[in-house]
């Protein structure tokens, strides 16, 4: 199977038998998987290796070997699924999860058919994803504001020293940066934690169990419910885990460089 893979092939031996394509081709997909790890394996090693030589041809067969296999698995993974449905149609056999990826692929858009953000399960959770990334911009500017405060006499020292662009960025501007990042990734996880307003908009008939969140949960069991003892009880709940994140997160903060 591994071969086929890497030879671009199908590695799909009985695709008109269901028994073996609900059991046999899971079971040796899972055995070739073990192929990624060991690429992973190597490059990881690669990270080790004194030689520049070694190393760079180590990183470069590792991965061309794990592109190919990739791209080659991605294509049988279509090919299986196409398989299974027209074997399973035949015999009368349909599978549940593969009603739902039809389902799925019927929700995307095409030439005379727009996505449907607020009324799809499909959809709607990309919408979430573009109202928060909307207001990224506070974030941005603050990481803008970072790298403009980082000393130009230290990439220069490093350029002098023979420092690549690559180690200028992880030995120079990572570290001047990371109060930054540390700042950004504290606040971000808070206001993850307490979105409320963009799933209290989305939220409708169609996708009441597709989009949820902790805060609106919260709101909808207190106000909506008229559980107040329980609301009460999981806002206490929210704050202690997000005292107890952040707490964690200043206690394991020894990658934050202060000048």
């Amino acid at each position: 199977m591994l071969v086929k893979y890497a030879t671009l092939q199908s590695a799909i031996s009985q695709p008109d038998n269901l028994d073996y394509l609900e059991e046999g081709y899971i079971a040796e997909y899972m055995d070739a998987a073990g192929l990624f790890i060991i690429m992973i394996a190597i490059l990881l090693m690669a990270l080790f290796v004194r030689d520049a030589k070694i190393r760079k041809w180590l990183l470069i067969g590792s991965c061309v070997v794990f592109g190919i296999t990739a791209v080659s698995s991605a294509i049988d993974g279509v090919r299986y699924f196409q398989a299974y449905e027209t074997v399973a149609q035949a015999e009368g056999n349909n599978n549940f999860h593969f009603a739902r990826f039809n389902d799925a692929v019927d929700a995307l858009p095409d030439d005379n058919k727009d996505p449907k953000w607020l009324t799809n399960d499909l959809w709607v959770k990309p919408s979430l994803i573009l109202i928060n990334m909307w207001s990224a911009g506070s974030g941005m500017l603050i990481f803008l504001a970072a790298l403009k405060g980082v000393p130009k006499s230290l990439y220069e020292a490093a350029e002098v020293d023979g420092a690549n662009r690559v180690q200028r960025f992880f030995k120079i501007t990572l570290p001047m940066i990371s109060p930054a990042m540390f700042y950004n990734v504290v606040i971000g996880m808070i206001g993850a934690l307490q979105t409320f307003e963009a799933v209290y908009i989305l939220r409708n008939n169609d996708t009441q169990t597709s989009v949820m969140s902790a805060a609106f949960y919260l709101y909808q069991r207190t106000f909506e419910q008229a559980n107040i003892g329980e609301g009460s009880a999981m806002s206490w709940v929210l704050a202690i885990i997000i005292v107890a994140l952040t707490v964690g997160q200043f206690r394991y903060s020894s990658w934050v460089h202060y000048e």
